[in-house]
C-alpha cells in the first residue's frame, strides 16, 4: 500500500533499535546465510540463503546502521503509523500475535517478547521467512499506530482476516 521495505522487520529489531541491536542482529544473520559460514544450511537452500542475504539483509543493514539513514528512515515509519492512525479506516490483522498487541496493556512487553520468539526461528526454514518478515511487519505497523495514539482497545475495533498462526 505504501511501497515501503520494513527494514526493521527484514532484520527482526524493533523500530527504535540502536545501532549496536541492528548490528549485533544483522551479524548473526549474515553467519547463518553467508555462503562461507552457512553450513547448516541444506545445499538446496544455498541459493535462497544468498539472494535473501543480498536483496533483503545486506540492504536493510545498510539503511539501518548509519545514524542519518535510521533517524531518516525511523521518521518516515512514525509518520506512517501517525498517518494511519488518524485515519478512519479499519485496519486488518492477519496475525494472532499483532491483534493481541492491538489490544494489549503492556504493548511494550509484548512488542518485545514477539519480535524475540520470530528472532529465533526468522532464518531457521528459508522458505517461511517471507512469511515471519510479514508478521513482523505487521506487528511493526501496530505498534507504530499504538504509539501514535490509536487507540485498540477492544476486539471490534480491529477486522481479523483469516486465521494464522504465530509462532
Amino acid at each position: 500500500k505504501y511501497d515501503f521495505v520494513d527494514h526493521h522487520a527484514v532484520l527482526c529489531v524493533p523500530v527504535d533499535a540502536s545501532a549496536g541491536e541492528v548490528r549485533k542482529r544483522y551479524l548473526k544473520i549474515a553467519r547463518r546465510l553467508h555462503p562461507d559460514s552457512a553450513a547448516v544450511i541444506k545445499s538446496h537452500e544455498k541459493e535462497i540463503a544468498t539472494e535473501l542475504l543480498s536483496k533483503l539483509v545486506n540492504p536493510a543493514y545498510e539503511k539501518l546502521s548509519l545514524e542519518r539513514n535510521r533517524a531518516e528512515y525511523t521518521l518516515i515509519l512514525s509518520q506512517i503509523g501517525k498517518r494511519l492512525a488518524q485515519e478512519p479506516v479499519e485496519v486488518v490483522l492477519t496475525t494472532e500475535a499483532a491483534k493481541q498487541l492491538a489490544i494489549a496493556p503492556n504493548m511494550e512487553l509484548l512488542y518485545q517478547q514477539e519480535l524475540a520468539k520470530i528472532a529465533e526461528i526468522q532464518f531457521v526454514d528459508l522458505q517461511q521467512t517471507p512469511l515471519f518478515i510479514a508478521q513482523v511487519s505487521e506487528l511493526n505497523l501496530v505498534y507504530l499506530m499504538r504509539r501514535a495514539g490509536r487507540l485498540m482497545t477492544t476486539p471490534q475495533s480491529i477486522k481479523a482476516s483469516g486465521t494464522s498462526s504465530t509462532p
